[in-house]
């Protein structure tokens, strides 16, 4: 009896370890994948962010050459290395070979030292090389699980895992899973986010990476114990416990408040 017990917990760790690896986007060998709060990004070996570059149109070519690849070193691959699913092969100017993921080329950002730093993305020409969703999405503001015909939601610049989302109040602007953002009355601006103890498990701050820098109307507010958050318009803004997919406003009320989704202007 106790060697059937045995075994049977020996399969179901078995199941749990398969399934935690098919969660696991396939990779090359010297790419990892780690959690930051704009999402699940690709990264080096030592744990560095990647990006990719708007500007890299051409199928193949990378347009990050000269003094720009000092600045963005490209993710360099292995002479025997084989394409396979999204990932695919550059031969850069120099002869050597680069990684790109579904058609883009990857780099670091030389100025990055630390894991989970996101120095180079700007809501701009860089961008993070997110695991859940593509790039041309990224750049349009709409989550990977939105349909390819729907039409993007126009956003100004925002940071990295910040997008646009329809909902029954109209456009609202969302975190990387679709979720909408809020606002909450009680905060004051260019202060800490106020929500705290019981109001928590309802609204939940939105932390920003560390080393993340100001895009456009957002700024980083930073609690005593040094987590980052991110603030619109110089107020914190949050997520709500009760949204369970993208679209939904459940948080907002109306004008009675305490919470109010961020609208796309």
């Amino acid at each position: 009896m106790i060697a059937l017990a045995a075994t049977f917990i020996t399969f179901v760790a078995a199941i749990d370890q398969a399934a935690a690896a098919d969660s696991v986007p396939r990779r090359p060998a010297g790419i990892t994948v780690h959690d930051t709060p704009a999402g699940e990004v690709f990264a080096d070996d030592n744990g560095l962010t990647l990006y990719v570059f708007d500007n890299d149109t051409k199928p193949g070519v990378s347009a990050c050459v000269g003094e720009c690849a000092t600045a963005w070193p490209p993710v360099k691959a292995t002479a025997d290395a084989v394409a396979f699913d999204d990932w695919s092969l550059v031969t850069r100017t120099d002869g050597s070979r680069q990684w790109a993921l579904k058609g883009k080329p990857l780099y670091r950002y030389a100025l990055e030292q630390k894991p989970g730093w996101a120095l180079g993305d700007g809501g701009g020409l860089w961008n993070l090389a997110l695991t859940s969703w593509t790039f041309l999405q990224r750049a349009t503001g709409r989550p990977a699980s939105g349909p390819p015909s729907e039409p993007p939601i126009a956003l100004p610049p925002v940071p990295a895992g910040i997008t646009g989302q329809k909902s029954a109040q109209g456009p609202v602007i969302a975190d990387y899973r679709g979720m909408t953002l809020y606002t909450f009355d009680k905060d004051t601006a260019a202060a800490k986010p106020t929500c705290t103890g019981a109001c928590a498990e309802t609204g939940q701050p939105l932390k920003a990476p560390m080393a993340a820098l100001p895009v456009g109307d957002w700024t980083i507010l930073a609690r005593e114990d040094g987590t980052r958050y991110w603030a619109y318009n110089q107020k914190p803004v949050y997520t709500c416990a009760t949204d369970s997919k993208p679209g939904e406003t459940n948080c907002d009320v109306g004008a009675i408040g305490p919470w109010h989704a961020l609208k796309v202007q």
